[in-house]
């Protein structure tokens, strides 16, 4: 059974008292160096972080910020879809399902969406616009917690339901970023039936098994992120790019390991602390953006402190860092033979977390579009919004039979 109910976001009072008082009797960590970022988030920064949400964050403001886009909650049976829905202007505007990931939420995606609903009212072509659906994935702020064991699959099935019978969408556009481009991959490899094409911000390590058959066979110890590596990669190429990978599971992926091991554990700390929790998002923010040095140019405090309530929020932290776990113990491959057949563009960023490589690419899309941009990193759909929404439009528009 479905049915779809409009939305209006609010700060419950009660919860916001609760969250002030959390912050004012908040402790800090010791620190050597309160300015430094060197063994992660800056306790000076977290100070100011805290004055300004304690005396200066505006609650109705933000909550009026996430309403300026209509939203709904579609019910799936048991399960319950939060969705923003922007309809296109012009003359026949194709729908676009977007899909966020972690640290993400929907309210990521709110910089590019007039870029892609209204393109002519920002120089570009008025009728090469979309209706931009945006669904919190399940598990995450405003949509049904994650239940155990609820991965790729699951999220995948659960969307196509949304678009489909919901939407009444049989055809549209795809594009993912982080989990949503592991979800989106899936979707394609699926589902191709439903999609006219598929663009991705990010492409992941998960989209490829770069193993041998002979050295699947063989025991050997590989760290989380790299287990998919081969034993001794077969180009120059493929080496820098195994080293990079690497180098971020090994240096910058601690998140990765406890939200595939222990989600729960690091939860009771996340739940009982907003400013904690904050001081965790941060750092994802400043470190993966391609703006390291002046990340607020891009990601304001109103932004970071509404990203972290949406966190907040009925502990929807605890149920979205699941996705790690639930994903990493299901039984499907990512291999070559499984080539995802439809029409591939992929956005690569030059301060991703980890390169997407073209020669990578192709060994697992049917990659028509390779765009290597000047700018950009892993919130690529809010760093850069206005060039990537000309590569999302010139993909589908001029590569894609959308007839």
């Amino acid at each position: 059974m479905i049915s779809i109910e409009p939305y209006t976001f609010s700060f419950d009072p009660s919860v916001v008292q609760d969250v002030l008082r959390r912050l004012a009797n908040a402790n800090f960590p010791i620190s050597q160096d309160e300015r430094s970022w060197e063994y992660g988030t800056s306790v000076a920064y977290m100070r100011e972080f805290r004055d300004y949400w304690l005396n200066h964050y505006d609650w109705q403001k933000n909550a009026d910020h996430i309403n300026q886009y209509p939203q709904h909650i579609a019910r799936i049976d048991d399960d319950f879809l939060h969705y923003v829905k922007v309809e296109g202007k012009g003359k026949n505007p194709r729908p676009l399902l977007m899909l966020h990931g972690y640290p993400w939420s929907f309210l990521t995606f709110y910089r590019i969406i007039p870029y892609l609903t209204d393109p002519g009212a920002h120089g570009g072509d008025p009728d090469q616009s979309f209706t931009v659906i945006v669904p919190s994935l399940r598990g995450f702020a405003l949509s049904a917690p994650g239940r155990e064991g609820f991965g790729l699959v699951d999220h995948a099935t659960l969307y196509r339901r949304l678009m489909r019978e919901a939407l009444g969408y049989d055809t549209f556009c795809l594009q993912g970023g982080d989990w949503g481009s592991h979800i989106a991959w899936y979707y394609a490899r699926a589902f191709p039936e439903d999609l006219w094409g598929l663009h991705l911000s990010f492409m992941g390590t998960r989209g490829q098994d770069g193993r041998s058959e002979a050295e699947k066979t063989i025991p050997y110890l590989r760290g989380y992120g790299a287990r998919t590596a081969p034993i001794l990669p077969a180009t120059a190429e493929d080496q820098d790019y195994w080293n990079a990978v690497m180098d971020h599971f090994i240096n910058r992926a601690a998140y990765a390991h406890i939200n595939t091991t222990a989600p729960q554990s690091l939860s009771f700390a996340m739940c009982d602390s907003p400013l904690g929790m904050a001081a965790w998002l941060v750092e994802k923010y400043r470190q993966w953006t391609d703006y390291e040095e002046t990340f607020e140019e891009h990601f304001s405090k109103d932004h970071l402190i509404t990203t972290t309530m949406l966190y907040y929020l009925d502990q929807a932290f605890s149920s979205a860092i699941k996705i790690y776990r639930d994903t990493s113990r299901e039984s499907v491959k990512y291999t070559a033979a499984d080539r995802v057949t439809v029409k591939t563009a992929l956005a690569a960023m030059p301060k991703d977390v980890y390169p997407a490589p073209e020669h990578v690419a192709r060994r697992y899309f049917n990659l028509v579009s390779y765009r290597s941009f000047e700018h950009g990193g892993h919130f690529n759909v809010h760093e850069c919004a206005e060039p990537l929404s000309e590569h999302i439009r010139e993909f589908f528009f001029g590569q894609c039979d959308m007839s």
